[in-house]
């Protein structure tokens, strides 16, 4: 199996310079070879050409590349434009939604690819072809077989994820089993009744995202002040994201210590988004349902519930099910035994039983 530790760098100026370089060649391969793509299929459905390819664009990028470009590695080409092959395999297989499409300059995320034949760790540091040794904030956490390191620009800060192989980890021999609910007014419930409270950090850094939005909208285009304009914006949104991810590992990193498997619901976020109002909508926003079992998926064994499974409607104390249970509801309260419980609480506890027994 594979594991990757996404770890923060600490570049000096000349190297962040060339992880620049690195970044904006990644960036202009992909775009030259879409260009190259478009150009060269029409002709080959005439018959005037040969079918394009990821080698084929190769080919011609060796013969057509800007000088400039010898300065970034040539691994980061190559996987630049072989991603680009991947994407039209996958809209021609109707995997993706849409046709792939030019890459702007300066997202949020800006990133390229490095395999593992070119970059070596040296305690604290990796070392990138025509970057140099970049120091990293801490160690490689896994011991195991390099596959590949994807360094990546997030708001402003240089990150590397590394890909290792490890050895399948046997099975977990523990017994217990945990049901775990995930909603709005609690991002996550655990029946052991850990709670995965949610800090609702939108509303909370919401007045802070509409000046910078605002600010960022006054800004005169490809300037050097909408650029910090930018920064400031997407600093905002990447420390919601720390804050909310390390609430989620630390939920789901209890969970896998103290339980062998875990039940959870099977979660259509997006036909949930698009069959809700508004008001709905913006709370779905704030939470990371999908995120919390995406962890739970790769830390611990688990078993999905069945997609339309009552949890929420069913009594966990004596079966009996409500036709109707609004949303404003928190307590759950049974008309057959009189069982009360917290809403959430009583869902993750039928997620445990559904197939395990009582609890």
């Amino acid at each position: 199996m594979q594991r990757s530790h996404k770890i923060r760098l600490r570049p000096t100026k000349p190297q962040e310079t060339a992880l620049r370089k690195a970044v904006g060649t990644a960036r202009y391969a992909y775009n030259w070879g879409l260009a190259k793509w478009n150009e060269q299929y029409p002709l080959y459905k005439n018959g005037e050409a040969e079918k394009p390819s990821s080698y084929s664009v190769l080919r011609s990028w060796t013969v057509e590349k800007p000088e400039w470009a010898n300065e970034s590695p040539r691994v980061v080409v190559t996987r630049s434009i072989m991603n680009l092959g991947k994407a039209w395999i996958n809209f021609w297989n109707k995997t993706t939604t849409g046709a792939p499409k030019f890459k702007r300059k300066g997202k949020a995320r800006d990133s390229f690819y490095v395999d593992s034949s070119h970059f070596k760790i040296h305690g604290n540091r990796i070392s990138l072809p025509k970057i140099g040794r970049v120091r990293m904030l801490e160690e490689l956490r896994f011991e195991g077989k390099l596959m590949g390191v994807t360094v990546s620009r997030t708001a402003g800060k240089w990150y590397a994820s590394i890909s290792v192989e490890l050895e399948d980890l046997p099975e977990s021999t523990n017994p217990s089993v945990v049901g775990i609910d995930v909603g709005i007014k609690s991002i996550a419930v655990a029946s052991d009744g850990t709670v995965l409270e949610n800090p609702k950090l939108l509303r909370k850094y919401e007045a802070k995202l509409i000046k910078a939005q605002q600010l960022l909208a006054k800004k005169q285009a490809r300037s050097n002040r909408k650029s910090k304009a930018l920064l400031e914006l997407q600093k905002i949104h990447q420390k919601i994201t720390n804050i909310r991810t390390d609430a989620i590992h630390k939920f789901t990193t209890s969970c896998a210590k103290n339980h062998g498997l875990a039940v959870v619901e099977t979660l259509d976020v997006k036909s949930m988004k698009e069959t809700s109002d508004r008001w709905l909508r913006c709370l779905l926003q704030d939470t990371a349902m999908s995120e919390v079992h995406r962890q739970i998926k790769y830390k611990m064994r688990t078993v999905e519930a069945p997609q339309f499974y009552a949890s929420s409607k069913t009594c966990s104390n004596c079966g009996a099910k409500k036709d109707v249970l609004s949303l404003d509801t928190r307590i759950y309260k049974c008309n057959a035994c009189k069982f009360e419980c917290d809403r959430d609480l009583n869902a993750s506890f039928n997620l445990k039983n559904m197939h395990w027994g009582t609890v």
